[in-house]
């Protein structure tokens, strides 16, 4: 991002805008890729079966297709954005 705002190199609170920006992308990244594998844990967690990982994926894509690996994903997107950005901005 830097190479995009090389002003940001030097003024300290445009690289600090920058860095938030970079952990809020970050923190979307984050989400979107791990979402469908939160959303598998969960429905083992509630259904309490002895079925694996992968049997209860193919189960949510029977049921709901891909919509349902993504399921509160928005919420996530704000949540790990929120947290991924307040770590880049303390460090």
């Amino acid at each position: 991002m830097y190479d995009a705002f090389p002003v940001a190199r030097e003024d300290l609170q445009l690289s600090l805008l920058v860095s938030l920006a970079g952990g809020t992308l970050g923190g979307v990244a984050a989400a979107v890729v791990s979402n469908p594998a939160d959303a598998t844990i969960t429905e083992m967690k509630k259904a309490k079966s002895k079925r694996g990982p992968i049997e209860v994926a193919k189960s949510l894509l029977e049921e709901g297709g891909p919509s349902r690996l993504f399921a509160g994903l928005s919420l996530r997107m704000v949540f790990y954005s929120l947290i991924v950005a307040l770590q880049v901005w303390c460090y």
